[in-house]
Parts: structure tokens; C-alpha cells; sequence
């Protein structure tokens, strides 16, 4: 089968989207099968980049048991740290 450059990302989402992926998983000495839908993923994996690339830095937990500061997300402890040069 022949294709465009233009016509690879249609075909690539039509091939992903009746894929189905086996995964054989051992414990032990037993293997459990699973089967993945490859368009299930591929939106996962977006959505997950997109809240990803969302984020800022007052929704990133801080954890100041360490540093002694008393801020609890990263957005507070930068201000604290600038607070404290200033």
C-alpha cells in the first residue's frame, strides 16, 4: 500500500483507532493477558499532556519538610525564596 506524506496522519488515526494491543504481565510465575485499545490511549496520553502543559506552578505540591520554608506548593515557595533575597 502506497500513501501520501499527507494521507499518513488519516491512516495512522484509522489504524489506531480498531487497534488492539496484547500485553502479556508476569507474576510469578503466572502471565495475565491484557488488551489495550490504542485509540483509549492515545486520548489518555493527550489529555494527560494537555493537563500536563496546564499546569502552574501554584497547583505542584511542595513538600518543605527539608528546606524549613513554609510554603506548601512551588508557586509559594519561590516567593518565599524571592522574599527572603529581597
Amino acid at each position: 500500500m502506497a500513501l501520501k506524506i499527507s494521507e499518513i496522519p488519516t491512516t495512522l488515526s484509522a489504524i489506531t483507532n480498531e487497534t488492539l494491543v496484547e500485553v502479556s504481565e508476569k507474576s510469578g510465575t503466572t502471565y495475565t493477558t491484557k488488551k489495550y485499545d490504542l485509540k483509549q490511549l492515545s486520548d489518555a496520553i493527550a489529555n494527560l499532556t494537555d493537563a500536563i502543559n496546564n499546569l502552574n506552578a501554584s497547583q505542584i505540591a511542595y513538600d518543605n519538610t527539608t528546606s524549613g520554608l513554609t510554603a506548601t506548593n512551588v508557586q509559594e515557595a519561590i516567593d518565599e525564596l524571592l522574599s527572603m533575597m529581597g
